[in-house]
């Protein structure tokens, strides 16, 4: 969860209800997801925790909000206040208990006065322990107010555990908590467009912020994630000031020429568009396979046919290196592989860089089949499941020269199906299929 925004941050809110344990505690629960879900938010994070083993919401009850959730559209999340009462491995072993059970889509830990108070090293305890039950959960300590304000908190230690931070940057009570002067705060070891904010919707010493105050006040800064906290009283107007927050200054819209710019080189790549300048669906569709396939340093997060900065370096490179598939596979290009070989190019990164592999330790290699329709696959004689099959699997290539035997491809690691002609042993397809391992691959007749 460490990725800069490039667009609007994500928007949401915290649930909290000061009603006894009961039924009580989500008293409105679907009117309150439909408000979010109206004002444009993405998610509500619900308090499971207070503590180790004192639980805010139930099973039955989180299970309820989940459901909730799910049916306006909106993310579930789950936040735990912490004490260090209960030794702090503890408190992180409750949580992620509760974690791995509803496996929501990120989580909060509410860490404040008693963590700073704590003279053992708690932060570094229930880090270490969280960590240990969930090593790569996507976590985000919520701090009250400036990193300056409380220094017997050990920010590192969260920071050095892949937590991300969003202080509660309640400028309802006080005029130095404002967003940006809290973000500066942790900036040493969080950068700013690295960073989460939690601003307070409720009536504090100040007064009530309106959404257009929290608005501007939000204004600019690059934040990856805004939510607001609840206390049961909100209004409409409070959410849509934070579900609008317009984060960084947004990217100009690209000019026609940068348009017809990566429409030439995505044709030169091997897809099949018009140069239009414009950014309709055929482009954006071959935008989407040229970034499933892209084996630079590292592939993309998301394949979603958007002409992004990243994107547009990409397509450069490909294009002006023949179509290549990028760095981590310079050998191969997208041509290479062809939907039913005269298409337009179908290929996972996954398979671009095993291929890379095999034709770094065999020399010349040539793709006589990758990505296959059910018409294509039928006609050539496939297997009803065929590992060729688009878009069901497209994990398979069949190789020439089919000159190496089995135990050459495990040697080599990279493979988890291997069909060889049954006569002679020698390999002629190589895939990618789940449920077995490059060390013991699925080895079966080919021919």
């Amino acid at each position: 969860m460490h990725a800069a925004s490039a667009t609007k941050p994500k928007s949401g809110l915290w649930h909290w209800s000061p009603a006894d344990a009961g039924d009580g505690r989500l008293a409105g629960l679907d009117e309150l997801c439909q408000a979010a879900a109206v004002a444009g938010l993405d998610y509500i994070a619900f308090k499971s925790h207070d503590g180790a083993n004192d639980r805010y919401l139930t099973d039955a009850q989180l299970e309820r909000a989940k459901t909730a959730c799910a049916a306006h559209g909106l993310g579930f999340v789950l936040w735990q206040y912490v004490y260090a009462v209960r030794p702090p491995s503890e408190e992180a072993a409750g949580f992620a208990a509760t974690v791995g059970k509803f496996k929501p889509d990120f989580v909060f830990i509410d860490v404040e006065v008693e963590y700073e108070r704590a003279k053992a090293p708690v932060s570094r305890q229930y880090a270490q322990a969280f960590r240990a039950h969930l090593p790569h959960f996507p976590a985000t300590i919520a701090p009250l107010g400036r990193a300056d304000l409380h220094p017997g908190i050990d920010w590192k230690a969260w920071h050095d555990h892949g937590f991300s931070v969003a202080p509660q940057a309640y400028e309802c009570e006080s005029r130095q908590l404002t967003p940006a002067a809290c973000a500066k705060s942790f900036a040493q070891l969080w950068p700013v467009n690295q960073q989460w904010t939690v601003v307070g919707l409720h009536k504090g010493s100040l007064g009530r912020l309106d959404g257009a105050q929290l608005a501007a006040s939000l204004k600019g800064l690059p934040l990856v994630n805004v939510s607001g906290w609840y206390s049961g009283d909100f209004t409409a107007d409070q959410l849509r000031g934070i579900a609008t927050h317009a984060g960084p200054a947004p990217t100009p819209p690209l000019p026609a020429f940068s348009v017809k710019t990566a429409q030439r080189q995505l044709v030169a790549c091997g897809f099949h568009v018009e140069v239009t300048g414009e950014l309709d669906d055929h482009t954006r569709e071959a935008l989407k396979y040229f970034q499933t396939g892209w084996c630079g340093a590292k592939g993309f997060d998301q394949c979603d046919g958007k002409l992004t900065p990243a994107t547009r370096l990409a397509l450069a490179y490909a294009a002006r290196n023949k179509g290549s598939l990028g760095p981590k596979a310079k050998n191969f290009t997208y041509q290479e592989f062809r939907l039913d070989n005269r298409g337009d190019p179908r290929v996972r990164r996954a398979v671009g860089l095993a291929a890379q592999a095999y034709r770094d330790k065999f020399g010349p290699t040539t793709i006589l089949r990758s990505a296959s329709s059910r018409e294509h696959n039928k006609a050539v004689g496939g297997a009803p499941d065929s590992r060729h099959l688009f878009p069901d699997h497209w994990d398979a290539i069949d190789v020439s020269p089919q000159n190496r035997n089995v135990d050459e491809i495990r040697a080599l690691r990279r493979f988890t199906g291997v069909g060889h002609h049954a006569a002679s042993g020698l390999v002629d397809h190589l895939d990618l299929r789940t449920g077995y391992g490059p060390d013991e691959p699925n080895v079966f007749p080919d021919h």
